[in-house]
């Protein structure tokens, strides 16, 4: 075998000197599935290449273990460029512990976690394992990149099963060769190219829509109980037997809910009550516990206890609604700020967050039993993207309401006076709605004075001003939206040129696009971005205007820009707003989304106003 030893290496860094200079770069990343229709065993063989000192947090390695995927046969051992043997790694360096997260209350997960450093570069850090699942809603959900920010220079997946094993696959970007081995099984193997790390662009699409990936999911699975993946219906009515029996009340929070809801005639009123008192008496703690996080605690669990995860809570007040005969859905979606479209073809676990969906007369309710907003409010995280509405046997996918720009809109109010010597005196009162609502939010309730101070003058407070001593911040969960007030000063916005005295009118921010030449991928506005202004300068006495701008339009497909100026007895009024509209765009239309903003930006440059002393 040591003769083989050398020889294998050599091709495995072959060219390598001729690849772009990296920290570290993974040379080898080959994953091996075999079904033998009861286990899913799994074999993971990666080497990594450090290449500088820079790169050695690459040579710190963590191997996940779940409740129900056992890790075992961790070895590891680190070579020269050439092949040659350094060390092994020994089984006291090996330290496992438990996988819980800042954000976690409580998991049964764990990890094995090793780090193999030297001080000569470079060198390749080489470790296997292997996996064992009895029980399995995946098979595998493979990329052929391992990491985000180093490339991957080869990859392989090999899957290996009985041939009337039925299996569904989903590929992106990448096709597998199908063979019968010599045992009689069912091979399928997929080779992945060489992988650079991704290039982040503005408004680009989900990382699932760059890079090729392999979903593989069983046709029928038990997982606690028997479910299907022939389609959404029967991937629903699982996910509802799993989670069934376990909506049962204590008699104390019968109890509770009877006296708040004793009064109220509407159902609407009484699930905006209830909310409210879901969000007082309980707390969002992440538990992943049993059959992979996707079993719910029963309601009771959170009556005694006062917490639960999304499936906890989400349970709980389905219960307390079912209770005072309100039907509401348990709903999966896929929480994040990037939509991330369901693959409508491959039904299966595609989802990490539970809500509520609650079909009313008039108007039906999305609820996030996990929010800190008002009843109904449809964050930034949940909006316009496909849901699961589990109902048994016909359960479906329903698009979730989008965010409208009156919904996303930051208007700011801007009163500008003539300071005392050189510069302004400048008041401003800023309104956020939707994600920036959602962050202002957090800084607000999460963070100390200090902190709270130091993110808000980073993120939210205007360029060229004067630090404020004090900013207000009032919100309101009843509107969706938070005020930002505060007084500061101003040493550029009024300057003296010669005879004349020059007004500039703060700008509004646009988003950095990348010049056209420049970009790789289609653009995806998840929600939309609107803002208005409404400034108003304080005409100093015994000053006459010599110029201001005139009245501005542009229209675009991707949205609008407009400026109007006017003037009373004591201010000269300048009113903005800017609207860029959710949506995907192709390649070939990004040129003219690019110019579009551009124009924008450019008028913002120039816009000022000029006084005669």
């Amino acid at each position: 075998m040591k003769q083989l030893f050398i020889p294998i290496f050599i091709l495995i860094f072959f060219n390598l000197s001729l690849a772009q200079p990296y920290n570290a770069e993974v040379v080898k990343y080959n994953t091996a599935i075999d079904l033998d229709g009861e286990s899913l065993h799994k074999s993971y063989d990666i080497s990594i290449q450090i290449n500088t000192k820079e790169g050695l947090n690459y040579a710190y390695i963590e191997i996940p273990e779940y409740s129900l995927v056992k890790v075992k046969n961790v070895k590891a051992f680190i070579t020269d460029i050439n092949g040659n043997m350094i060390r092994k790694l020994k089984k006291k360096e090996i330290i496992y512990k438990s996988n819980i997260g800042s954000g976690d209350f409580y998991t049964d997960d764990y990890r094995y976690t090793f780090k193999m450093i030297h001080k000569e570069f470079p060198y390749v850090l080489h470790y296997s394992y292997e996996t064992e699942q009895k029980e399995f809603l995946t098979i595998d959900n493979w990329e052929p990149n391992f990491y985000s920010y180093i490339p991957t220079r080869t990859s392989t997946l090999s899957l290996q099963l009985p041939q009337d094993y039925q299996i569904r696959i989903y590929e992106n970007k990448i096709k597998y060769e199908k063979e019968i081995t010599e045992d009689g099984k069912l091979k399928y193997q997929w080779d992945g190219e060489e992988y650079l790390p991704i290039k982040l662009e503005t408004f680009m699409p989900p990382i699932n829509d760059v890079l090729p990936f392999v979903w593989i999911v069983p046709q029928e699975f038990t997982y606690e109980v028997n479910g299907s993946h022939q389609s959404w219906q029967t991937y629903g009515s699982f996910i509802e037997q799993l989670n069934s029996g376990i909506n049962e009340l204590t008699d104390k929070e019968k109890y509770k809910i009877d006296l708040l809801v004793k009064d109220i005639e509407s159902n609407k009123e009484k699930i905006e009550t209830l909310y409210k008192y879901l969000q007082k008496e309980t707390r969002y703690v992440n538990v992943s516990l049993d059959v992979g996080g996707l079993k719910s605690h029963p309601a009771s669990y959170v009556c005694d206890n006062k917490y639960g995860d999304c499936k906890a809570l989400s349970n709980y007040f389905k219960s307390i609604l079912e209770y005072v005969g309100i039907k509401s859905y348990y709903t999966l979606i896929n929480s994040s700020k990037v939509i991330e479209e369901v693959i409508n073809d491959l039904p299966s676990a595609q989802f990490n967050h539970m809500i509520l969906f609650v079909p009313l007369e008039k108007d039906s309710l999305w609820i996030d039993c996990t929010s800190d907003f008002s009843c109904g409010y449809v964050g930034s995280s949940i909006q316009n993207r496909n849901a699961l509405i589990i109902d048994g046997e016909n359960s479906y996918l329903k698009r979730t309401k989008a965010l409208a720009k009156e919904e996303v809109q930051q208007s700011r109010k801007v009163i500008i006076k003539q300071g005392l010597g050189i510069g302004a005196d400048v008041q401003i009162y800023s309104s956020f709605k939707g994600r920036n609502y959602e962050l202002l939010h957090q800084i607000k309730t999460d963070f100390e004075n200090s902190r709270k101070m130091d993110l808000l003058t980073d993120y939210f407070l205007e360029d060229l001003m004067q630090t404020p001593d004090e900013i207000i911040l009032t919100s309101s969960k009843l509107k969706g939206e938070i005020i930002l007030e505060y007084h500061t000063t101003s040493k550029t916005m009024i300057q003296k040129m010669g005879n004349e005295r020059v007004l500039r009118i703060p700008k509004m921010s646009f988003p950095s696009l990348e010049k056209p030449k420049y970009r790789d991928y289609e653009v995806q506005i998840n929600y939309p971005i609107y803002q208005t202004d409404h400034i108003l300068f304080e005409k100093p006495l015994n000053s006459k205007i010599a110029f201001i701008p005139k009245e501005f339009e542009l229209e675009s497909e991707f949205g609008e820009y407009n400026i109007m100026v006017s003037e009373n007895d004591k201010y000269i009024i300048v009113q903005k707003s800017f609207h860029l509209k959710a949506g995907k765009y192709k390649l070939d239309q990004y040129e003219d989304l690019y110019q579009f903003v551009a124009q924008a930006k450019k008028k913002e440059r120039q816009l000022m106003i000029r006084l005669n002393n």
